[in-house]
């Protein structure tokens, strides 16, 4: 009799891949899944040359022994890997993580609008401080331009009654012809004056254009820097809802997730 064939199956320990296997149903008639290399056990069977099982190490007792406790523990495993496969929660867990993701995008969308918001804020403020500025400097010249203006006023009277009193004095004290060359001279001199004064009134108005001017110019920039404003605020709380939104979202799909895997 020739001495028995030794075949033997072996599949390296360190490999992690995985390799097709014949799908074998359970009582849902579901598939199981691949089966992982590495859970691969190495096989020694002897053959005699005829064909015939002979002889094996261990004998027969043990290794249906063996063989049945292996491939339940195989079935076991392979079970459990597909109902963590297949599994709901497994995909959740996925939608939960980019739920996350995209609240930390808008939670950052948000800090940015608070910074703008901050930043429009500290500009509004610095305009408000130089429009401030600019109203007290714009006064504090036309008040000084009108004292100015009142003084030079002031003057004028001064010198019309002083050429007043000279008139009459000659009037007094000289002929009737030189009297109509000082009333001409005392008409010029009123003439002047009432010039002067025209002067001074025209000055007013270009005082009061200006500083109507200057207002519509401040209210102009406060409707501005406060549009501004506006819109900074409006964009932060439309972020500020869609956060919350988000978390509520987020929290729901945790709880699913938190059921699913208490069943």
């Amino acid at each position: 009799m020739d001495s028995p064939t030794e075949t033997g199956i072996e599949i390296p320990d360190g490999s992690s891949s995985f390799e097709e296997i014949p799908a074998v149903s359970d009582h849902s008639g579901s598939s199981s899944p691949v089966t992982p290399k590495a859970e691969r056990l190495p096989v020694s069977l002897t053959f005699g040359s005829g064909g015939s099982f002979d002889d094996a190490t261990p004998n027969h007792e043990d290794s249906d022994s063996f063989f049945s406790e292996l491939d339940s523990e195989a079935e076991a495993f392979y079970s459990s890997l597909n109902h963590r496969l297949v599994s709901p929660g497994f995909m959740d867990g996925h939608e939960f993580s980019d739920k996350q993701m995209s609240c930390r995008e808008l939670m950052k969308k948000f800090a940015q609008c608070e910074e703008e918001l901050r930043t429009a804020s500290l500009k509004l403020q610095d305009a408000q401080q130089e429009v401030e500025r600019l109203k007290c400097e714009a006064a504090e010249n036309l008040r000084a331009e009108l004292e100015t203006a009142r003084r030079e006023i002031e003057t004028k009277d001064a010198d019309v009654e002083t050429e007043k009193r000279r008139a009459l004095e000659l009037q007094r004290h000289v002929p009737q012809g030189e009297t109509r060359h000082v009333n001409g001279e005392k008409d010029g001199v009123c003439a002047e004056v009432d010039s002067l004064k025209a002067e001074m009134r025209a000055r007013d108005v270009d005082f009061k254009q200006m500083e109507e001017q200057l207002n519509q110019l401040v209210v102009y920039r406060e409707a501005e820097l406060v549009s501004e404003s506006g819109n900074g605020k409006s964009t932060v709380e439309e972020l500020s809802a869609r956060v919350k939104e988000l978390e509520k979202q987020a929290e729901i799909q945790r709880k699913c997730i938190i059921r699913r895997r208490g069943r």
